[in-house]
């Protein structure tokens, strides 16, 4: 008990109290389960579906309450959408993963240099964030896709992950800046 007759669980670390208001916000949880469950099965689907997703398996345009087709019917090459769906899904997530990573390097990398050197250093890198932050996403990876493959009406493929990680990073390094400038004035602990 404390002077003001409030209860503090000192136990518990601030991990778990995280944990224990996570589970207490039911959309949060309800969100966690759909994404695991579809992150289950573009990773493992292939496998257990065992449908090649570019391969014709039956007549096209067969809809998925008719007999001996696919669970989600066939496109008009008579492939299987439900392994379409589950293809798709692997390279989605891989272009997530590599974007959501590009944006947590750039971003504490700028976070970093600003907070550490500080002064007019930090200033222009925070001004420089603060760019990318009121820049509006889609006109941004409009202008992205067309500068990286002007000729062509698709992007090369091995650009793919430009677009969506430019933007991202501004928030990482506002998070970066002002705890790396602490971490550096703060006298180190037995250096005279």
């Amino acid at each position: 008990m404390t002077d003001t007759g409030v209860a503090i669980d000192v136990s518990a670390s601030p991990g778990r109290g995280a944990f224990r208001m996570f589970l207490r916000n039911k959309a949060a949880v309800v969100g966690a389960v759909i994404f695991l469950g579809i992150a289950f099965m573009t990773i493992f689907g292939p496998s257990l579906y065992g449908v090649d997703a570019r391969k014709m398996v039956v007549r096209p345009f067969l809809g998925p309450s008719e007999a001996d087709g696919p669970m989600m019917g066939s496109d008009y090459l008579g492939r299987d959408i439900l392994a379409g769906f589950i293809g798709g899904g692997r390279t989605t997530l891989a272009v997530a993963a590599v974007a959501a990573a590009m944006s947590v390097v750039i971003g504490l990398l700028v976070g970093s240099i600003a907070g550490y050197y500080g002064r007019w250093i930090d200033a222009a890198l925070m001004r420089l964030t603060e760019l990318f932050q009121t820049l509006p996403t889609l006109l941004f990876a409009m202008v992205l896709v067309t500068i990286s493959a002007p000729s062509s009406p698709m992007p090369c493929p091995r650009c793919w992950w430009r677009p969506p990680s430019p933007w991202a990073w501004p928030s990482c390094s506002r998070r970066a800046s002002p705890s790396s400038g602490s971490a550096t004035r703060r006298p180190s602990a037995g250096v005279r």
